[in-house]
């Protein structure tokens, strides 16, 4: 199976999952993992980061064929030449129709990147075909690598002493949270100024992960947060089918983008209990709730208390649901 951000549980999660990613004592904490284990050195990194010159390049003529919004403003300007044109006229002819999200669902574009990904800047796309290698070569030599590199390298920089800090209690939480095991480490972790349609994405088999080193909501703090809501798009098949299936007992579609908001909401409140209360999730400083993502309040009132180990996953799923669907059925009575 592959997947982007899709998305599960255990029988009866009596713990506290976020507290348990907290400095508080390992009696305080029934979960999983104590917090004194989690902060234990893993044998083996939670992710590997990378900044492939193919990669960016790949996803920097997609971006330019198919993008809906502007690029980052940090972003280089493409340049201003006939082999560049060339190149994305055919990435638009080829990928256009399959729009930005290509990157995600397409199985051919999926396989090309992650032939891309483990190319060194040297070595030449030798598995793509001819047209497509070509342009690739031709617009390569009108980048300045050394730099975007350089961005690259000081993203992964900056995200590498808050993953030391913090990856193993995030670890930890989210696999209690989700009742599913971490993948295999090390997560291959691709940094590219362009990454897609919304600044990351995720795909599986094996689990394999874009961020942007130009987008601002993923810098910094905010790297934290949104490297481990990808991740977790590896953890959570059973919640998007508990949400379903508690819909389809209502007689009812499940609601919309649900699955997603619980990871946007899970993984921001994380991050603000590792971070500090200064923090602001994501979804919070991009204005999603109330937006794309729904109300937060729902999240809140019956997903919360699953979180602070007052009451199971599948208790907290039926809650959530029925709470999301009554607010869904009294938005439509005022459309």
């Amino acid at each position: 199976m592959r997947w982007l951000f899709l998305l599960f549980a255990c029988a009866a999660c009596s713990s506290h999952p976020l507290r348990a990613a907290t400095s508080e004592p390992a009696s305080a904490s029934p979960g999983r993992a104590s917090s004194a284990s989690a902060e234990a050195p893993a044998a083996r990194p939670i992710f590997g980061f990378h900044s492939g010159r193919w990669t960016q390049l790949h996803h920097w003529l997609h971006y330019a064929a198919t993008a809906r919004r502007p690029a980052p403003k940090v972003a280089p300007e493409p340049p201003d030449t006939p082999a560049w044109d060339a190149a994305v006229d055919f990435y638009r002819a080829e990928f256009g129709p399959k729009g930005g999200f290509g990157v995600i669902f397409d199985e051919g574009l999926i396989d090309t990147h992650r032939s891309l990904s483990h190319l060194a800047a040297g070595e030449r796309p030798t598995d793509l075909a001819p047209e497509h290698a070509q342009h690739l070569v031709a617009t390569a030599a009108l980048v300045d690598w050394a730099a975007e590199d350089a961005r690259n390298q000081s993203f992964i920089a900056s995200l590498e002493p808050l993953v030391a800090a913090h990856g193993e209690p995030f670890v930890s939480t989210l696999e209690d949270v989700y009742a599913t095991d971490w993948p295999p480490r090390p997560i291959r972790v691709d940094v590219s100024c362009f990454a897609g349609p919304v600044g990351a994405y995720t795909v599986g088999d094996p689990v394999h992960i874009t961020i942007s080193s130009c987008d601002p909501d993923y810098g910094r703090e905010g790297a934290l947060e949104m490297i481990f809501h990808e991740a977790s798009h590896a953890l959570s098949d059973r919640l998007e089918a508990k949400i379903s299936a508690a819909a389809r007992r209502r007689g009812q579609e499940p609601p919309r983008n649900l699955w997603h908001a619980v990871i946007f909401y899970t993984t921001g409140e994380l991050a603000r209990e590792r971070l500090g209360s200064h923090y602001r999730p994501y979804a919070e400083r991009r204005g999603l709730w109330g937006g794309a993502m729904g109300p937060r309040k729902p999240l809140a009132t019956e997903w919360q208390p699953y979180l602070d180990g007052e009451r199971d996953l599948d208790e907290a799923v039926e809650a959530l649901v029925a709470r999301a669907l009554a607010v869904d059925a009294a938005q439509r009575e005022t459309d």
